[in-house]
């Protein structure tokens, strides 16, 4: 009985998609139209027109199936065509919200990635309250095309229109907006994508990679102005990366800090995490807090994440294992050490001393490997061997500093994935293993980053 009706149920969908495709075919809808609907149904756009096809008072996904069917899927010329930069047609990457029509790429790093073949295509950006501070403290974005920066630069302005590429030759082209600055800068709008198309369908979100790292942490993890470890393996190598790290927080709870297990909040709901990995410590030692604890006999079987001293930093890096455990049986989780920050207010001694061989007795309990930066003698000869070159406050590295990093983490994160796996995912880290420098020439402004 159930599987009549089902059959049933199947046959009426097509007979009322087969008459709302008649009675569509009888009306040209263009690219616009769809994009339209399509906006309306993600609940981006209350602007439909006359887009209930099928005249039952609805406007639903019958309607857009029909319109997808008598739409074109090709011009004789190009026209102009209005993109939402919503998830169905663009790559939504890091923290973003949707308010007033526009995408905000909220924290640094967060970004909006697609493909689009046309002749031209322009970007539409929207500023916050962060365009009335001064030069140096307004928000900060970037426009990547096929890879190569073509913009970088503060917004200044409410509203600005930012031609990628133009042209009288279709191309088919990569395009990225990507947040730069920290948060407290203010949030960079994505407003709108414009396109002049001969193609019904020019811009798609860029095609998912095969595997996601989540990164947690503090300042060093966050990066605030630059791409950070985790934005240098996401642009050498095959990943999706997530950044949830946070300036200026703590393992243990401490008065005036934010707690790193606060960013667990912030894990997006619907992502297949592959791997977690956290850092985090500095700020602890930063702190003087009194006593970092130490390993806890609560095993980890029957541990919960409420068993914890959290006053700890001990406590508190037991307590974030443990809930990723929980919550994320399959993912791995890795622990980077961070490397020995060169600042007068730092207690460099006590971090090398005291905070290193605690934070590895609790990843040896917890089974997570650790990277080891301050007793790596290769890497710190390199990034010792000159003051100020690998970071730009003694504390936080720049690019080329985090380009250093990264060439440990490659094959340290290899490491954890078995051959036939890391062969499965197509990842890249496979073939990057055996990561080596090559001198490159460059010259002008700049060059110092690079």
């Amino acid at each position: 009985k159930k599987i009549i009706s089902a059959a049933a149920a199947a046959s009426i969908a097509v007979l009322s998609l087969s008459a709302v495709f008649t009675s569509a075919q009888s009306i040209s809808y263009t690219a616009n139209d769809l994009s339209k609907l399509r906006n309306f149904l993600l609940n981006t756009s209350e602007d439909t027109d006359t887009f209930d096809l099928n005249s039952d008072g609805i406007i639903d996904s019958l309607d857009l199936a029909a319109m997808r069917m008598s739409v074109q899927t090709s011009y004789d010329e190009a026209v102009e065509q209005n993109i939402a930069p919503v998830e169905d047609n663009v790559k939504i990457i890091g923290r973003t919200c949707r308010t007033d029509d526009i995408t905000w790429l909220v924290q640094s790093g967060s970004a909006t990635e697609f493909t689009v073949s046309g002749t031209s295509a322009s970007v539409t950006l929207a500023g916050d309250w962060g365009i009335e501070a001064s030069a140096d403290y307004r928000p900060r974005y970037a426009i990547l095309l096929d890879d190569e920066v073509i913009v970088d630069a503060t917004l200044s302005t409410a509203e600005e229109t930012i031609t990628v590429f133009e042209g009288n030759t279709p191309r088919n082209a990569k395009i990225k907006v990507i947040h730069l600055s920290e948060a407290n800068n203010g949030a960079i709008g994505v407003k709108n994508i414009c396109v002049n198309s001969a193609s019904a369908d020019p811009v798609n979100p860029t095609a998912k990679k095969d595997l996601s790292i989540e990164f947690i942490g503090d300042s060093i993890t966050a990066a605030g102005g630059y791409k950070g470890w985790s934005g240098e393996l996401e642009e050498h190598y095959y990943i999706n990366r997530y950044n949830i790290g946070a300036g200026g927080t703590s393992y243990a709870q401490i008065t005036g800090r934010g707690q790193i297990f606060s960013q667990t909040n912030n894990i997006p709901s619907g992502v297949n995490v592959d791997f977690f990995i956290l850092n985090g410590g500095v700020n602890d030692i930063w702190s003087a807090i009194e006593d970092l604890g130490s390993v806890s006999d609560i095993p980890v079987a029957t541990a919960t994440v409420n068993d914890f001293d959290t006053t700890t930093t001990a406590g508190g890096m037991e307590q974030i294992f443990c809930y990723l455990r929980t919550n994320y049986p399959n993912a791995k989780i890795g622990f980077v050490i961070t490397y020995n920050c060169f600042d007068s207010g730092f207690d460099a001694v006590r971090y090398r001393d005291e905070f290193v061989p605690l934070a590895k007795a609790i990843c040896e309990k917890w089974s997570v490997p650790y990277l080891d930066l301050v007793n790596n003698d290769a890497f710190n000869a390199e990034f010792n061997a000159l003051p100020g070159y690998h970071t730009y406050d003694g504390v936080h590295a720049n690019d080329v500093g985090y380009d250093l990093v990264m060439r440990q983490m490659a094959p340290w994160i290899l490491s954890m994935i078995p051959a036939t796996e890391a062969s499965e995912q197509n990842s890249d880290l496979w073939g990057y293993a055996n990561y080596e420098w090559s001198n490159q020439d460059w010259s002008g402004e700049g060059v110092l980053s690079y």
